[in-house]
C-alpha cells in the first residue's frame, strides 16, 4: 500500500467478546488508503490471536504491535509514534465505526484543510438494543477555529474516537495522552482542539460507542474517577500558559463544571458512602479552588441547565450530601415513575388512543352503510386535495350519497366556511372522535390521500381509494436517507386499499418499489391524472377567483414550499419557523407593488407558522380550495414539492427555489433531480430578484425539454381526471383483490450490528421471502444496510404493534390474559391484508409473533 491518508489506532485489552466486530467494521471501510495499527496492551485472552487473524487476512491494512501493559494512553501514543497517514483516528476496542466514517472524515479535512474533522456518534446500549444520537448539529460553530468560536469547546465532546486528527499538527504541538491517568482523552481532545487551525464537522453518526460495558473503567464508580481533576487541572494549566488560550477560560470553566457535576450526578450508582463523601469534597474544593466564581458562570446555569428543578441547589454540598443517601434502585424505580406519568400524559392528549377502543368495537358490532362515504385530506388538516375534487364531483352527479369529511378541531369552522362557498353538503367530523371512528368503521367507500389510523384495517365488503398527493421528487419509503421505519402505516395504508391512484407511470413504478408493493399489493393500480388537477384545465374559474380577490391588475406569485422533516427525528420547530420568517422577510422586500405572494405551508407547518406583517406576502385564503386558488395564480415558486407537477399543467412560469439542495439531498434524498426539470432554477436571492424583475424572461423555457417532461409526466391529465376515477371507484363493481404469489413470512429480530446479517442473507436469498420488522426495533445499522446492500433484493414490511382491540380485550391483554385466536387472526389481516402465507419463520421468538403464528394455523419454519 502506498503512504496512507488515515491511521486508525485500537488499542486492545482483554476485549475478545468485542474485538472481531470492532476490527472488522475498520476492514471493510471504504477508504482504501488506510492502515489499523493494533496495539495489545498485554492481554491474557484471545484478543491478540484475533488481531493477528485480521494481519494476516489483510496485510496490507493491519498493524499487530504487542507489549507489556501499560495502559490505553501509553499505547495511543505509541500508536501514534508508529502511524504513517496525514490523519490519526483513535478507535476503542469495544466500539465499532460505519463503514464510510474514515473516507467521510478525510475527505471533508482534506477539503477544508482542517487539522480536526469530527462527526456525530451513536451510543449503544446492548441491554435493550437502543441506540442513542449524540453531538448533531451545532454547525454554525464549525469550519473555524478555537479563536473564531469559542463555543468549540462546549459543543464537541471529550472523546478522540469520533473525531480524525492531522498527524503533522499533533506532532509538530507536542499533543500526547497523559499517562498515569483515565480521562486522557479529555487531556488529548481539548488541547487539539483549542490549537488547531480549523475544525470541521461531518453531521452524520458514524461511530458506534457502547455505553457501560461491564470491566470498561466509567462502568463502575471507583478512585480512578478522581484523576479528571488532575486532567482538568493540566489542561487548565495548558491553557494559562498561551495567550491565546487563556481568552477563552470562561468556556473552559464551563466544562470542567460540567464534567464535575456529572461526577456528583452518578453518585447514587456508588455503594460506598465514603467514597461518595469525598467525592463531594474534591468537585466543591477543585471548583472553589482552581474557579472562584463557578456559581455565577452563566452558560451552565442558564443556557445548559436551563429551567429545570434543582438549578440553584446543585450549587450546594449540603445538596449533594442529601443527594448521596439516595439508593440506586430507588432512583430508577423514581425514573421509571415520571416515564409512566409522561407517557400517560401523552395518551390523554393523543385522543386516538382512547377512541381507538370504540371503532374496534364498531368494526365488530355495526354493519357497513352501503351510501356512506367518508373523506379524508392531509390528517384533516385540509379538506381541499383529490378528495375535495372527488367528493364535489359526487355530489354534482349524484345525490345517493351520504358524505362525511374528517377535519381537525380547530379547522372546524374553516372548513366549513369552504363547504359552504363551494355548496356541499357534508357532515364533518372531527378526527379521532367517536363519530370519526364509527364514520371509519361503517362507511362502505374511503377516500384518502394520506392514511388512516395504525389500528385500522379494511372490512369485508368496503372499498379505499388512496390518491396519494403528488408525484415524489424526494426519496420515499424505503429509500429514505433517514427513518425508514416512517414508512410503517403509509405501507399498510397502501396495501390495505382496494384502488390506489397513480397521476403518471413514473410514480407508480416509483411507490411501488418504494414501498414493496410488487409482491404484496393484491389491489387495483390506476395511472390517470389527480381529480385535484381538474381545474387547471378551468380558465374561467382563474378569471372568477382573480376579480373575487382583487389582483386582476397585480402579478400573483404563489410561494408553495415542501415539508423537509420526518416523523421520527426531532424537529426544531422555533427555528423552522425563524428561518421561514427572515426569508420570507427578504422576499417580501423583493417583490414589487404591482406583485402580490400568496403562501400556503405544507400541512404539517401551517398551524404552526404565522404569516403576518409583510406588505406583499398573505396566506392562501381560507375559502377556496387551495388547487382551485393556485389555478388563479401567474407563477409559482416552489422547492422540491410535487405541485410544479400539478402546476405546470397551466403553462405558467415555475421557479425552483433550490438555495438548500445540498442540505437537502442529504438530508432527505432526491430521486429526481431538479436540475433535469425545464424549469427556471434559483440558487440565491439575487436569482430570485432577478426572476421577479422579469418572470416570463427570466431562464426561457427549453420547448424540447418541456415535450419530453410533459410525455412522461403530464400525459395522463386531463379535464375529466375527476369523472373518470368516480366512476371507476364509485359505480364499476370491479374486482377489488387479486391473488398474488404466497408468501415465506420472517419475523426479524433486532439488528444493532452485524451479527444480524446472516438473518438479512437467509430472507434476501428466499425468492418467496418478506421480513417483517417492527417498528421499534429498526436501528440505525439496520437502516445503513438496507440503504446501502439490501434495498434492491430484499421484500420488507414495517409493521407496529397497534392491535384492533376492543376497551375490554386491551385490559384483558395487560394483565396478561390470553386473546383470542380471532384477536391474532385479525392482526395478521392489518399488517398485510389478502396475501396468502405459505410458511413463517420466527427469528425474533416473541411472545406476540407466537400468538400471531397459532393463529395462522401454520406450522413454524426453523
Amino acid at each position: 500500500m502506498n503512504t496512507p491518508l488515515v491511521s486508525v489506532i485500537v488499542p486492545i485489552y482483554n476485549v475478545e467478546q468485542y474485538l472481531h466486530r470492532c476490527l472488522n467494521s475498520l476492514a471493510h471501510q471504504t477508504l482504501n488508503e488506510i492502515e489499523i495499527i493494533v496495539i495489545d496492551d498485554g492481554s491474557t485472552d484471545n484478543s491478540l490471536n484475533i488481531a493477528k487473524s485480521f494481519e494476516k487476512k489483510y496485510p496490507d491494512q493491519f498493524i499487530v504491535i504487542q507489549k507489556d501493559n501499560s495502559g490505553v494512553a501509553d499505547s495511543r501514543n505509541m500508536g501514534i509514534l508508529q502511524a504513517k497517514g496525514k490523519y490519526l483516528g483513535f478507535v476503542d476496542s469495544d466500539d465499532f465505526v460505519d463503514e464510510t466514517m474514515y473516507e467521510k472524515l478525510f475527505t471533508k479535512a482534506n477539503q477544508q484543510n482542517a487539522d480536526i474533522s469530527v462527526c456525530a456518534y451513536y451510543g449503544l446500549n446492548e441491554k435493550n438494543g437502543t441506540f442513542r444520537p449524540f453531538q448533531f448539529g451545532r454547525m454554525e460553530f464549525f469550519n473555524k477555529s478555537m479563536k473564531e468560536a469559542p463555543e468549540l469547546l462546549r459543543v464537541n465532546s471529550s472523546y478522540v474516537w469520533h473525531k480524525l486528527f492531522r498527524r503533522e499538527f499533533i506532532i509538530d504541538n507536542c499533543i500526547t495522552f497523559p499517562t498515569g491517568v483515565i480521562f486522557e482523552d479529555m487531556y488529548f481532545a481539548w488541547i487539539a482542539i483549542s490549537k488547531a487551525n480549523k475544525i470541521v464537522k461531518v453531521d452524520e453518526a458514524l461511530y458506534y460507542h457502547v455505553l457501560s460495558r461491564q470491566g470498561s473503567y466509567m462502568s463502575s464508580y471507583s478512585m480512578k474517577l478522581f484523576h479528571l481533576f488532575d486532567v482538568l487541572e493540566m489542561i487548565q494549566n495548558e491553557f494559562l500558559n498561551d495567550e491565546d488560550m487563556k481568552k477563552h477560560m470562561d468556556m473552559l470553566e464551563f466544562v470542567s463544571i460540567k464534567h464535575s457535576i456529572m461526577r456528583l450526578q452518578d453518585l447514587p450508582k456508588c455503594p460506598n458512602q465514603k467514597l461518595k463523601k469525598a467525592m463531594i469534597k474534591k468537585v466543591f474544593d477543585f471548583l472553589d479552588e482552581k474557579y472562584p466564581n463557578w456559581r455565577t458562570n452563566k452558560i451552565f446555569f442558564e443556557e445548559q441547565f436551563g429551567n429545570r428543578i434543582g438549578k440553584n441547589l446543585i450549587k450546594y454540598r449540603m445538596f449533594w450530601n442529601i443527594y448521596r443517601f439516595i439508593p440506586y434502585k430507588g432512583m430508577q424505580i423514581g425514573k421509571k415513575c415520571i416515564m409512566f406519568i409522561s407517557k400517560a400524559k401523552n395518551l390523554i392528549k393523543k385522543w386516538e388512543h382512547i377512541s381507538e377502543f370504540s371503532y374496534a368495537r364498531m368494526c365488530k358490532t355495526k354493519p357497513l352503510i352501503e351510501n356512506r362515504v367518508l373523506f379524508e385530506s392531509f390528517h384533516g388538516t385540509t379538506v381541499s386535495d383529490s378528495p375535495f375534487a372527488m367528493m364535489k364531483e359526487l355530489q354534482d352527479t349524484s345525490s345517493n350519497y351520504e358524505l362525511i369529511i374528517a377535519t381537525k378541531k380547530n379547522k372546524i369552522s374553516e372548513h366549513q366556511n369552504l363547504l359552504n362557498h363551494y355548496g356541499i353538503k357534508a357532515k364533518l367530523v372531527i378526527i379521532y372522535s367517536k363519530d370519526y371512528q364509527e364514520a371509519l368503521a361503517t362507511s362502505k367507500f374511503l377516500v384518502n390521500n394520506v392514511s388512516w389510523p395504525p389500528y385500522f384495517a379494511l372490512r369485508e365488503g368496503q372499498k379505499y381509494i388512496n390518491t396519494w398527493h403528488g408525484t415524489p421528487m424526494k426519496t420515499l419509503g424505503k429509500k429514505r436517507q433517514l427513518a425508514i421505519q416512517d414508512m410503517s402505516n403509509m405501507q399498510r395504508n397502501f396495501l390495505h386499499s382496494t384502488h390506489l391512484l397513480f397521476p403518471n407511470e413514473y410514480t407508480k413504478k416509483s411507490m411501488f418499489e418504494d414501498y414493496n408493493l410488487e409482491k404484496l399489493y393484491c389491489g387495483n393500480s390506476i395511472v390517470q391524472g389527480y381529480p385535484r388537477n381538474t381545474i387547471f384545465f378551468n380558465q374561467k374559474s382563474a378569471q372568477e377567483i382573480r376579480k373575487k380577490y382583487n389582483f386582476n391588475d397585480k402579478q400573483a406569485i404563489a410561494y408553495m414550499p415542501t415539508w423537509q422533516g420526518s416523523a421520527s427525528y426531532a424537529i426544531d420547530m422555533k427555528k423552522i419557523e425563524e428561518d421561514m420568517l427572515h426569508y420570507l422577510k427578504h422576499i417580501d422586500e423583493l417583490l414589487r407593488d404591482n406583485q402580490i405572494m400568496f403562501i400556503h405551508l405544507h400541512s404539517l407547518l401551517e398551524d404552526k407558522i404565522e404569516i403576518k406583517g409583510f406588505k406583499h406576502i398573505q396566506k392562501f385564503p381560507e375559502l377556496e380550495d387551495n388547487n382551485y386558488f393556485l389555478n388563479a395564480c401567474d407563477a409559482l415558486i416552489t422547492d422540491y414539492s410535487s405541485v410544479l407537477f400539478d402546476y405546470s399543467l397551466t403553462g405558467k412560469k415555475i421557479l425552483l427555489d433550490l438555495h438548500d439542495k445540498e442540505k437537502y439531498q442529504n438530508e432527505t434524498g432526491l430521486q429526481i433531480q431538479p436540475e433535469d426539470l425545464p424549469f427556471a432554477k434559483a440558487y440565491s436571492l439575487s436569482d430570485i430578484q432577478l426572476f421577479l424583475n422579469d418572470i416570463n424572461a427570466y431562464q426561457p423555457v427549453d420547448v424540447e425539454k418541456f415535450n419530453s417532461y410533459k410525455g412522461k409526466f403530464l400525459k395522463w391529465d386531463s379535464s375529466n381526471n375527476t369523472k373518470i376515477i368516480n366512476d371507476l371507484f364509485f359505480k364499476e363493481d370491479s374486482k377489488c383483490h387479486y391473488e398474488k404469489e404466497p408468501v415465506h413470512l420472517y419475523f426479524m429480530k433486532k439488528i444493532i450490528d452485524e451479527s444480524g446479517l446472516p438473518d438479512l442473507d437467509r430472507v434476501a436469498n428466499d425468492p418467496k421471502g418478506v421480513a417483517i420488522f417492527h417498528r421499534n426495533d429498526f436501528t440505525p445499522v439496520l437502516q445503513r444496510y438496507l440503504l446501502r446492500k439490501y434495498n434492491d433484493k430484499l421484500c420488507f414490511l414495517v409493521s407496529d404493534k397497534r392491535m384492533q382491540l376492543t376497551l375490554k380485550e386491551k385490559v384483558c391483554k395487560i394483565f396478561g390474559f390470553k386473546l383470542s385466536e380471532k384477536a391474532y387472526q385479525l392482526e395478521m389481516h392489518r399488517i398485510l391484508p389478502f396475501v396468502e402465507i405459505s410458511q413463517i419463520t420466527d427469528f425474533q421468538k416473541s411472545a406476540y409473533t407466537r400468538n400471531l403464528i397459532n393463529g395462522l394455523h401454520l406450522k413454524e419454519v426453523e
